[in-house]
């Protein structure tokens, strides 16, 4: 025999017991009504998040399934929690340079990026320094190296930071659990947001060259 609470919890759900011994009872819990036979499923299948029909003796006629409340703004402090980390991964990962040594790979940790600054400026000078590619020795980088490296760590870096504020604004304008759930790094953004991030880009990549 199943049985549902008659009132809702603190959580807004009805609470419902389902156990064989309840086939014993003389009588139904004070606070609760049996749930007939024909509404076990929908009701097992609500979860307790349901409005109750009763009839005007005070049985159970039939209920309203109602989905869970949804705190929208927890969700979207989380999405954005995640959605952030998931960006400065992606730009710690670094970028891959052609070098005179082939292909090389550069993490960019916070680390990473302030050396890369301080060496693109004795580049800039004609000096030669001294770093190294992931998992690599140190060697003698040529200026031109240097700043190759940090131009590709410059548009990596813009790239992310461009991208993570666009799907930012998606989050923060969902309106729904389900459209908040597709705003993963990574995904694809919506038509207007995708258009203004290439015209940002666009004209960043303009003024980058002009001033090389």
């Amino acid at each position: 025999m199943m049985i549902i609470s008659l009132a809702k919890n603190e959580s807004g759900v009805h609470t419902i017991e389902d156990h064989p011994w309840m086939a014993r009872l003389e009588q139904i819990p004070e606070g609760f009504v049996q749930v007939p036979g024909a509404l076990c499923e929908k009701v097992w299948g609500s979860l307790g998040w349901c409005d109750l029909i009763l009839s005007r003796k005070g049985t159970l006629r039939d209920i309203i399934p109602l989905g869970p409340v949804v705190d929208m703004e927890d969700l979207r402090r989380k999405k954005t929690a995640e959605i952030s980390a998931a960006c400065e991964a992606a730009i710690f990962a670094g970028v891959t340079v052609e070098t005179t040594q082939g292909p090389e790979r550069f993490s960019l940790t916070l680390n990473d990026q302030t050396n890369l600054a301080n060496l693109a400026l004795q580049a800039q000078t004609g000096a030669p320094a001294l770093y190294h590619a992931d998992g690599e020795l140190c060697r003698i980088f040529t200026p031109e190296e240097v700043l190759s490296v940090t131009a590709a760590a410059t548009r990596h870096k813009i790239y992310h930071t461009t991208y993570v504020n666009h799907l930012l604004t998606w989050v923060r304008r969902a309106q729904t659990a389900e459209e908040l759930a597709a705003t993963h790094y990574g995904a694809a953004l919506p038509d207007d947001l995708a258009r203004h991030m290439d015209g940002v880009l666009s004209k960043m990549g303009e003024l980058y060259e002009k001033n090389l």
